[in-house]
């Protein structure tokens, strides 16, 4: 029997999958020649907005370090150039409607550390995207790193914490009740750079996140390794959808204390 929840769960689940087939945003770049290999790629300026000819709006490229309280909106193309991390303290705002793009040149990724925020405001008719920054039709799993979010909440590892898969950053601690932010109508898509043989990212990575962390209608489409993977944490997620995920659509590890309602998986 199919409730008016589920109705509206479907409803919402192909709402988002079919605005990604509509979707026509021409190849942004190709101009970097640094490829992230994990860890820190440097940067002097994390922001640099220019008008490109071809493109309809301004191409905002990201890189290094985010350490002030920062928003993409949706008048602009955001692309992620190598591993991006919002540092402590510094909340990373992106307005419904907003589109980013990890560059397949250095495996764009986007890290939220310990300490720091994302609010991904999209809303139903306005998801936030997360995809790879290839044509329309040529894009495929592993074109980009992916989002990877660390909170303090407890883990069951000897010491308390550890390192995210691709040097993503150190998660863990004793809080339980940590906020990292919220994901709402926010879709990650071809992600899931591998590094070398079981060292590659998730869709969306849940490092020791903690249960203040609201996340609900979110979406991960077509990734490399699992769509969604927790990390020990606290964070609960509902109405979320994982679709075309090459590995696990679902994961956890290290002592995951949250839960899941409303969950759909299409392999």
């Amino acid at each position: 029997m199919m409730t008016k929840g589920n109705t509206f769960l479907m409803n919402w689940k192909m709402t988002l999958y079919r605005s990604a087939r509509r979707a026509a945003v021409p190849v942004l770049l190709a101009l970097a020649t640094v490829v992230w290999t994990g860890g820190e790629l440097q940067s002097q300026s994390p922001v640099d907005c220019r008008t490109r000819s071809g493109v309809d709006k301004q191409v905002c490229v990201v890189s290094g370090r985010i350490t002030s309280d920062t928003t993409f909106d949706s008048g602009s193309y955001w692309v992620l150039r190598g591993a991006v991390f919002v540092e402590d303290g510094a909340t990373l705002t992106l307005d419904a409607g907003t589109e980013v793009f990890g560059e397949f040149a250095t495996n764009g990724t986007l890290i939220i550390a310990q300490g720091a925020q994302i609010h991904s405001n999209g809303t139903a008719t306005a998801p936030v995207v997360f995809s790879s920054d290839q044509e329309v039709g040529g894009r495929a799993r592993a074109d980009w790193g992916g989002l990877i979010i660390n909170g303090r909440a407890p883990l069951n590892v000897p010491g308390g914490t550890s390192v995210g898969e691709g040097d993503t950053g150190v998660y863990g601690g004793s809080d339980p009740d940590d906020d990292s932010g919220h994901l709402r109508y926010t879709r990650v898509e071809f992600a899931g750079t591998e590094f070398s043989p079981d060292n590659e990212l998730n869709g969306i990575a849940f490092q020791g996140v903690g249960r203040e962390t609201e996340v609900e209608y979110v979406q991960v489409s077509f990734n490399k390794d699992d769509g969604m993977e927790f990390f020990g944490g606290t964070v609960e997620v509902k109405h979320v959808i994982c679709y075309g995920i090459a590995d696990d659509s679902y994961d956890w590890t290290d002592g995951w204390q949250g839960k899941g309602q409303f969950m759909i998986a299409l392999q």
